[in-house]
């Protein structure tokens, strides 16, 4: 049996939840969630299809990724590098250049959905170089959602980020997925599928 993950992470003071679990049925993510005061304030998700079925061979396999992904995410919240509730990461003030000449490109724009989980492949240049900019953070989102979805990744040195998140339910309203880096932003309208 896979177990999950509940810990306790503390950054300027403020003491965070960190609770992650490999959801099997249907849902095969190990979904890493960071709370505060019951509100979740970022999300991180990562598939495990490949390893199905799960077996008694795979499943030491499959505790240790659970094991590594809930230790690296509840680090990254002690060293300020997870963005939560709106508050930029520590590492922010690092930005490459100014936020304003950079240019966003969606590289997956017709792919990037596939059995609920979303993999987004972006990549960030300069507006006018077009030089790919390195070490800046990208981030997704899905407004309007029923439940708040966000990723954050760093860009390469080729400019490229792969985010990876679960595609949550859309609420009654418009909803969009959202893709940042600095000012740069591009925006998509989705549509919840019809039911048939």
């Amino acid at each position: 049996m896979v177990t999950g993950h509940n810990s306790n992470a503390v950054w300027e003071g403020v003491t965070y939840h960190v609770q992650t679990e490999a959801r099997k049925s249907g849902h095969p993510f190990i979904d890493s969630l960071v709370f505060l005061k019951g509100r979740v304030l970022h999300r991180r998700s990562v598939g495990f299809a490949e390893m199905l079925p799960i077996t008694l061979e795979n499943e030491a396999q499959l505790q240790k990724r659970v094991d590594e992904q809930h230790h690296r995410v509840v680090d990254e919240v002690r060293a300020g590098k997870v963005q939560l509730d709106g508050r930029p990461a520590a590492k922010a003030a690092e930005q490459p250049k100014p936020a304003a000449e950079w240019k966003l490109d969606f590289l997956n724009p017709q792919g990037w959905l596939a059995k609920g989980h979303a993999h987004l492949e972006v990549r960030l240049l300069e507006k006018e170089s077009q030089e790919p900019v390195a070490g800046a953070e990208i981030q997704a989102e899905i407004e309007g959602a029923a439940e708040a979805t966000k990723a954050a990744a760093k860009s390469g040195e080729d400019g490229r980020a792969e985010l990876d998140f679960a595609m949550p339910a859309l609420g009654a309203g418009e909803a969009a997925l959202v893709i940042r880096a600095g000012a740069a932003q591009r925006r998509f309208l989705l549509r919840a599928k019809a039911k048939s």
